[in-house]
């Protein structure tokens, strides 16, 4: 088995883990204690490497994109930044408006395919960890995994609506993934690309940490 044959099985095998949650749990990310709700992506390797990542201050405009338990709104409202927080999935919303109210932080959290229901910009920083391979979406929780070149084209084609100027994006992505499909879309769409750092799960799939900025040049 190839290592992108093992990765992809992988992933079967912790979606299936995930349908069967059926009571919320706690993850711990950046000494938070995150409450996940059965039906939403928890904070794991790639979510745990963005997040610690984070550093914003008061005043600092954010939208988490896939904001799936809230958990990059939360470590930034912690810092004092305020905004948005967007997921295609239903739970997710429900999940993330629990822990910014347990919180106390200042971000509002709404249904959206991507930046289909996100109003105003100015946007300092975006933090995105979308899904990394194709396949099939079934139910919701799905949309975390499967469909990364679509997701990908929209958020690099439309993602300068948003973001200030000299904004940034904060992006995971798996090795095992399509990374030229990344970088080109990117590129493509006038987005400088910095990789910033890796993880690894288990030894054997990397993550990776990204960061777009606007080549205002």
């Amino acid at each position: 088995m190839s290592d992108l044959e093992a990765a992809r099985n992988h992933q079967k095998i912790f979606l299936q883990g995930l349908k069967d949650k059926k009571e919320p749990y706690l993850v711990n990310v950046q000494g938070v204690d995150i409450t996940v709700h059965p039906g939403v992506f928890p904070p794991v390797t790639d979510s745990q490497l963005l997040a610690s990542h984070i550093s914003v201050s008061s005043g600092t405009k954010v939208l988490d994109l896939t904001t799936g338990s809230g958990v990059f709104a939360v470590i930034a409202g912690i810092q004092g930044a305020k905004g948005l927080a967007a997921d295609i999935n239903p739970a997710a919303v429900v999940n993330a408006k629990e822990n910014f109210e347990r919180f106390g932080v200042g971000f509002k959290a709404l249904q959206s395919d991507l930046f289909n229901n996100v109003h105003g910009g100015g946007f300092d920083l975006i933090t995105v960890n979308g899904p990394y391979t194709e396949g099939k979406v079934i139910d919701p929780l799905e949309h975390a995994f499967y469909g990364a070149r679509r997701f990908l084209t929209r958020l690099f084609s439309e993602a300068s609506e948003y973001l200030d100027p000299e904004g940034k994006m904060l992006i995971t992505f798996a090795e095992w993934g399509e990374v030229d499909f990344l970088e080109k879309t990117a590129s493509s769409n006038n987005f400088t690309l910095k990789f910033l750092d890796k993880k690894f799960s288990d030894n054997k799939r990397v993550y990776r940490l990204y960061e777009a900025m606007l080549n205002l040049h």
